[in-house]
């Protein structure tokens, strides 16, 4: 029975990542259950393009998901998502060098990591400790702006896959506050 379950699974994710939407977006997605209680997609969309500005409204997607561990590892396998801002408890389960861009000059232009940062990581073709997520506090831009309060950590990783690296890495710059 077991077995059925991961080849079903597996199966749904080849399927899935043939069916992307085509459309030439910045997309970012949230798997937090704190943001999309207290806030919109159009509200969080409105403040990004605020701080962005060469950004447009038809060329930013904010979509919010249930933090599911099966709908992040659905998303991320369908190779959606350019900038993707999830609970902490997600990003434990999902931080894995081989797919992830490394977010070093963020996190050490945010100030010194603590001690045991959880999410350094060991570049397995480099061997060097790299960091491959951004814990992301109050301070996030995003988050002062709509006066969310959060109980919630949540963090932000950028896909390797993503067309859009760059604008992920400039867009965490700009939204990111301090490091937690």
């Amino acid at each position: 029975m077991n077995k059925l379950r991961w080849t079903f699974i597996l199966s749904l994710i080849i399927v899935l990542q043939g069916c992307g939407n085509g459309e030439e977006t910045f997309d970012i997605l949230f798997f937090t259950k704190e943001l999309s209680k207290q806030t919109s997609e159009a509200e969080v969309s409105k403040v990004i393009l605020e701080h962005v500005d060469h950004l447009s409204e038809d060329g930013l997607s904010v979509t919010f998901h249930v933090p599911m561990a099966e709908k992040f590892f659905i998303e991320v396998a369908s190779h959606e998502g350019d900038l993707i801002i999830a609970d902490e408890v997600l990003l434990e389960a999902g931080v894995m060098p081989d797919g992830l861009q490394p977010l070093d000059s963020i996190v050490e232009s945010k100030g010194e990591p603590t001690p045991n940062y959880p999410y350094e990581k060991q570049d397995p073709q480099t061997g060097e400790w790299r960091y491959y997520a951004l814990p992301l506090s109050e301070q996030m831009t995003v988050i002062e702006d709509l006066g969310v309060e959060m109980n919630e950590r949540i963090g932000a990783i950028i896909p390797i896959y993503s067309d859009y690296n760059e604008l992920s890495l400039e867009v965490l710059q700009i939204l990111g506050g301090k490091v937690d």
